[in-house]
C-alpha cells in the first residue's frame, strides 16, 4: 500500500513540473526556406540578314536599222508608198520635219475586239479609186492642238508601209487629209536609219 501512494505522488511532483517548465526566451525564428529562384534564359540576340544588292543591267544599246558603213537609200520629197497586206500605193509626202507619218482616214470607227480597242477605217489611195477598209488595233490616242481651231484627238495605229526596198511597221496617225495634196506622209519614224530625203527630185524610187 505504501508503494502505491508514493508512486501516485511521485507522477503527481512530475506533471506539476511540465506544467510549470517555460519556453527558453531569445530563441530566433526559423527563417522560411526560400522560394526556388528561376532563372530565365537570355534571349538571343536577333541577326537581320542583309538586303540583297539588286544589280540592274546596263540598258542594251538600240538596234540600228542599217549596218555600219552600209549607204542609205536616197529618196524624192514625194514618193509611192504601199500599204502593206493591202498592196495598194498612193503618193506621199516625204517631211523630215514631221515626227510620226500620217494618214488619211475617213468613216473611221471604234469597235472592241478580244477586249481591246480597235478601229476601222476607208483609206482612200487617190481620187476616183476603191477606198480600201482597214482594222488595225489602236496604239494610243494623241490630242491634237491646231491653230485657229480647236484641239482635236486623233488614233494611232501601227501599219507595215514600204517604199521601194524600204519596208517598216511604224505607228501612223489617222487624220483627215482631203485638204492636202497627198493621202500620206511619211515622217522621222520611218526615213530614220533607212533613207536620205533629196527634196529636189520625186518619184525616183522605183
Amino acid at each position: 500500500m505504501l508503494r502505491i501512494v508514493i508512486a501516485i505522488a511521485a507522477t503527481v511532483l512530475l506533471s506539476g513540473c511540465s506544467m510549470f517548465q517555460q519556453e527558453p526566451e531569445n530563441v530566433p525564428p526559423v527563417p522560411p526556406t526560400p522560394a526556388e529562384v528561376v532563372s530565365c534564359p537570355e534571349p538571343e540576340p536577333c541577326v537581320c540578314p542583309e538586303p540583297e544588292k539588286v544589280i540592274v543591267p546596263a540598258p542594251a544599246p538600240l538596234p540600228c536599222k542599217k549596218a555600219p558603213g552600209q549607204e542609205l537609200e536616197v529618196i524624192g520629197g514625194v514618193e509611192y508608198v504601199t500599204l502593206v497586206g493591202k498592196e495598194v500605193k498612193a503618193k506621199a509626202r516625204i517631211d523630215t520635219g514631221a515626227k510620226t507619218s500620217s494618214i488619211h482616214a475617213e468613216e473611221i470607227v471604234e469597235f472592241e475586239r478580244d477586249g481591246k480597242p480597235w478601229v476601222r477605217f476607208a483609206f482612200n489611195p487617190e481620187n476616183g479609186q476603191e477606198p480600201v477598209v482597214v482594222e488595225r488595233p489602236v496604239a494610243r490616242r494623241v490630242l491634237i492642238k491646231r491653230h485657229g481651231f480647236d484641239p482635236q484627238r486623233r488614233y494611232v495605229v501601227t501599219l507595215g508601209l514600204r517604199i521601194g526596198k524600204i519596208e517598216e511597221v511604224v505607228e501612223v496617225t489617222l487624220s483627215n487629209r482631203s485638204e492636202f495634196e497627198f493621202p500620206v506622209l511619211i515622217g522621222r519614224n520611218f526615213l530614220t536609219d533607212n533613207a536620205v530625203v533629196d527634196v529636189s527630185r520625186q518619184l525616183i524610187v522605183r
